[in-house]
């Protein structure tokens, strides 16, 4: 059944003065199920990269600020964050 369930991308946004939004350590947003997806100002990360630095991406689901995935660019942490969504839409139409 899953081969047959679209998900639509995610929409992703500049923080907003929402209490939701992380506006003072978030450089992206979008709505997920469950909570949003925050994607942070580039800063030191401990995995390999050239110069030591990249992006955390916090699931919309976690609500844990000590819950994060480390990505190089922004487009690997939109990536992430567009898998994680479209999995977490297949098990709710497949719950259903």
């Amino acid at each position: 059944m899953s081969e047959a369930i679209k998900v639509k991308s995610l929409t992703w946004y500049e923080p907003t003065d929402h209490p939701q939004d992380m506006e003072d350590s978030s450089v992206l947003v979008a709505h997920g199920i469950g909570g949003r997806y925050h994607i942070s100002a580039r800063q030191r990360v401990r995995m390999p990269s050239q110069d030591g630095m990249g992006f955390l991406l916090w699931g919309a689901k976690d609500g844990d600020e000590f819950t994060f995935t480390e990505h190089l660019t922004i487009d690997d942490a939109k990536a992430a964050a567009q898998a994680d969504f479209d999995a977490a839409v297949r098990a709710v139409v497949e719950a259903a």
